[in-house]
């Protein structure tokens, strides 16, 4: 994938993250999928990483293992 286009996807996730209100989730999506690469961990892997620190950072993290 060239970088102009990794740059345009990335931009276009912060949005509808923004138009989400997903803000960890914008913040962390890059940082946590090199993670997962480097992990081997698969796409849900990757998925529940990212939902959980949108928990995390919600503070819902009791809420969501109830």
């Amino acid at each position: 994938m060239s970088s102009q286009m990794a740059q345009l996807q990335e931009a276009t996730i912060k949005a509808q993250c923004k138009s989400l209100r997903m803000p960890m989730i914008a913040s962390q999506f890059s940082t946590l999928a090199e993670q997962a690469i480097r992990e081997k961990k698969s796409h849900i892997g990757y998925l529940e990483a990212l939902l959980l620190a949108e928990i995390e950072e919600r503070g819902l993290v009791e809420a969501a293992t109830a």
